[in-house]
């Protein structure tokens, strides 16, 4: 976005100047937040700036991934996977972020979407990731 003197700051660890442009360090991580990592998404935001135009990107890919389940998955998957894709914006913003499959749909149990959640991991769009209460070596 053409702050490039920024990050030579950070890289130099000037960090006497960067606390002289925290609010300008502040902001572009606010920017980053809402637009994310994907390429496309972030070339449209630095040319444009357009925060809605954004959302229209990355509404527009999360409807790709979407048509992709059926494409590739079995078609005896692809609606859990769908229901379980569609649940997790809901279930990491809550306060207890262990993951609960009943709320994807009442009665519901993790056996029901195991290889639902199988196909979505091994596609690289989800990672478990283990809770733990002390980080040990095993």
């Amino acid at each position: 976005m053409g702050n490039e003197q920024y990050v030579k700051l950070l890289q130099n660890g000037d960090f006497d100047m960067v606390t002289t442009f925290k609010q300008m360090y502040i902001d572009m991580l606010k920017y980053y937040y809402y637009v994310g990592g994907m390429p496309e998404v972030i070339l449209n935001f630095a040319e444009n700036k357009d925060f809605n135009e954004v959302r229209e990107i990355q509404q527009r890919i999360l409807a790709a991934y979407e048509q992709d389940f059926s494409k590739h998955a079995p078609n005896e998957v692809v609606p859990r996977i769908r229901m379980l894709w569609n649940s997790i914006p809901a279930q990491i913003t809550k306060e207890n972020k262990k993951f609960i499959y009943g709320l994807i749909k009442e009665g519901t149990r993790a056996k029901e979407y195991e290889l639902a959640m199988l196909w979505l991991t091994d596609c690289g769009l989800v990672h478990k990731v283990q809770r733990v209460n002390s980080p040990n070596i095993p």
